[in-house]
């Protein structure tokens, strides 16, 4: 079984719940960045390079870390779902203050000739 299978089993949800919680979590901080460092969101939001780059921060930072914390609790079956949400949560924060500066970099320029046409 997959790690995000046994973190699915474990919080009680679906892999398409797990999902949809990763891809809030991407929009919410899209949504720091963009007010933060001036951005257009929809640019954050679409760009492929910036989501790809997310995603792999989020095993790195918030399933790895999750699983080998514990894995031991979820193979044994321990059945805690809010417990696991809860704890699950708090791993997804770890992203907050992270960012790809030449992605970011990059979509500002986009952005700045678009705007000067």
């Amino acid at each position: 079984m997959r790690k995000d299978q046994h973190i699915c089993q474990a919080m009680g949800v679906t892999l398409l719940n797990y999902h949809n919680c990763r891809e809030n979590y991407f929009a919410r901080w899209c949504s720091h960045y963009a007010e933060s460092r001036a951005l257009p969101m929809r640019d954050l939001l679409r760009s492929e390079a910036l989501h790809a780059w997310f995603c792999d921060q989020w095993r790195r930072k918030v399933e790895l870390p999750f699983y080998m914390d514990h894995h031991e609790y979820m193979e044994a079956g321990l059945q805690d779902f809010g417990n696991f949400q809860d704890l699950f949560l708090m791993y997804a924060e770890e992203i907050d203050p992270y960012f790809p500066k030449p992605i970011l970099e990059a979509i500002a320029n986009r952005y700045k000739l678009r705007s000067q046409l």
